[in-house]
């Protein structure tokens, strides 16, 4: 799908798919999506599409991420056991073209990696989350994200900085220009010291 501007961490599922859902998307995914199995075991399902709205309803519904690949084409990403309940849930309604192409990629064989409840969501948040934006949600993500993976964060901000030091050192700037003008704010006048000392 050629290289992405963005890789925003993939999301956890926060409705559940009703049987139109699960009709909608197998029709959506037998013109459009993709299963690619690994040597590894590891699966991913790729559905790109020009306008994202949709592709934001099957991440709402199965987790995943969207992304956008270097041509503008939004794709709605997800991997492990998340993509292959979703398989699961759409295989009786494709036809024996994708049906092969799922078999013989492993999506129907759950192995426990990167289930919908990985991570602890319970019922409870899950209530909360459908309540967030989805820039509210993957927010949250990300900042979930960076606790668990500490090294990988340090890493990818330092590839961030090597590129864009210029950018980084501007946004330095005004912050210290900003802060030194509230500090000039909070203090009296010099001549205004001098008379209370007089």
């Amino acid at each position: 799908m050629g290289r992405w501007k963005q890789e925003p961490q993939s999301l956890m599922p926060t409705e559940t798919p009703t049987e139109a859902d699960v009709l909608f998307f197998a029709g959506f995914y037998e013109g459009e999506g993709s299963a690619c199995g690994q040597a590894n075991g590891a699966i991913i399902v790729q559905v790109p599409q020009k306008d994202p709205e949709v592709l934001y309803r099957a991440r709402s519904l199965w987790g995943g991420s969207i992304r956008v690949n270097g041509v503008g084409i939004s794709v709605w990403v997800t991997s492990g056991d998340r993509a292959r309940l979703f398989l699961q849930a759409i295989y009786p309604h494709l036809s024996s073209r994708r049906k092969k192409q799922i078999e013989n990629a492993g999506g129907l064989r759950l192995t426990g990696k990167k289930m919908a409840e990985v991570g602890g969501i319970t019922h409870d948040r899950q209530v909360v989350r459908q309540g967030l934006s989805d820039t509210q949600r993957h927010s949250e993500s990300c900042v979930n994200w960076r606790k668990n993976n500490p090294e990988k964060d340090k890493e990818i901000y330092r590839r961030y900085a090597t590129k864009n030091r210029e950018k980084i050192n501007a946004r330095q700037r005004a912050r210290r220009a900003q802060e030194r003008a509230m500090l000039i704010a909070s203090h009296p006048k010099s001549d205004e010291r001098s008379e209370l000392i007089n």
